[in-house]
This record gives structure tokens, sequence and C-alpha cells, in this order.
């Protein structure tokens, strides 16, 4: 995918939470991040120069060779998903960015703080991550909750996203909440016109 989006391609990853697409799978739940850690790690690995022998608790690789190569050098940067004390762990240790869904202020202020502890234990510093937060965007004449800042008024929505700008995100991922195609590009066309202006 990086070779054919000529090194546009962003690794994002998340371990899930729905417990009943495991079971169907048949799949163990309570072990989804160890091997998504260990998974990465043969990603990493298979991105770089070939042949690849990975010895893991869960994947096992012997003489692999892996094409073609990502153009994007180690490989693309990496987005791990995820508001729990793992996924932090998680990005700390793997991530170029850091995808938090749906968070409070304070929430993100809390995290953001966490997070800069794990990268520290990863001789890392908060200037070697990103933050992309993943909001849902509703416009509506209504006041926007503290809980839920990106639903709301045109302004207000503009107003908080620059206060997530002040803690520390780079990048924002909008879900579209719509019922029909039509809204989805009515709120697409007012995030173009009243919104967007607002952003410094």
């Amino acid at each position: 995918v990086d070779q054919l989006t000529q090194g546009r391609f962003m690794f994002g990853l998340g371990v899930g939470w729905f417990e009943e697409e495991f079971e169907v799978l048949n799949q163990d739940f309570h072990n989804r991040g160890a091997r998504t850690n260990e998974a990465l790690e043969l990603f990493q690995a298979l991105w770089g120069h070939d042949p690849v022998t990975f010895k893991g608790q869960y994947y096992n690789v012997e003489n692999a060779c892996f094409g073609p190569k990502p153009i994007q050098k180690p490989g693309p940067p990496i987005w791990v998903a995820g508001n729990s004390e793992p996924a932090l762990k998680r990005a700390a240790r793997y991530a170029d960015t850091w995808h938090p869904v749906r968070p409070s202020f304070s929430q993100l202020e809390q995290s953001t703080q966490k997070l800069a502890i794990y990268l520290e234990a990863e001789s890392r510093s908060m200037k070697s991550i990103e933050i992309a937060i993943k909001m849902p965007l509703v416009v509506e004449d209504t006041a926007s909750d503290p809980e839920f800042p990106t639903r709301g008024r045109p302004a207000d929505i503009a107003s908080a996203i620059e206060r997530y700008r002040e803690l520390g995100t780079q990048h924002f991922v909008f879900d579209l909440i719509p019922e029909t195609v039509d809204c989805a590009l009515t709120t697409m066309e007012c995030f173009a016109q009243d919104i967007r202006p607002h952003l410094s």
C-alpha cells in the first residue's frame, strides 16, 4: 500500500474491544495486546532487510522475505489507537502517532501526562510522537457539551478544536454521524465554510 500511495500510507492499529468478535474467530480476547505488540515487532522486522528470522510467543518466521518494501524508511508511520493504559504504553514503545478516541479535554490532558512518563521510560520525549484524536462531528444549534465538545454550533466547535490543539493535538480525524448522505454532505460543507475559517 505504501508503494501504491507513493509513500503516503500510515499504518494504524488498535487491539479491538468487542469480545464477541474474538469469540467468532476463536481467538483469545485477553492476550490481544501482547499479540498486537509482537505482530508490530514482526512487521518492523519485515519492513527492513531480508531474510528475516523471528521467533516469538505467537508468531514465528524463518528466513522470510517480504516485498515490495515500503517507500518510507524504516517503514510507514505507526499510529496506535486507544485510550487505555496498555494503549499508552504501546504508543510510547512503537508509535509515531498516538490516536485516542473521543477524549474530553481533561481526559486528553491526563493521558498526555501519562504518555510522557511512558515515553521517558522508552528513552523518548513528547517531541518524538504526534497526537491525532478521533472525534464525532455534529453541527447543530445547541450548546456544546464538555464531554462532547465537537457537537454544537460552528464557532463553539472551532473553539474546541483550538483547545485540543493547545493540549498538544496535531491531527484530527472526524467521524460524521449522519442519518443520510445529504446530511453528511451538509456537515462537510458547514465545516469548510463555517468552522475552518475560525481556525488559526
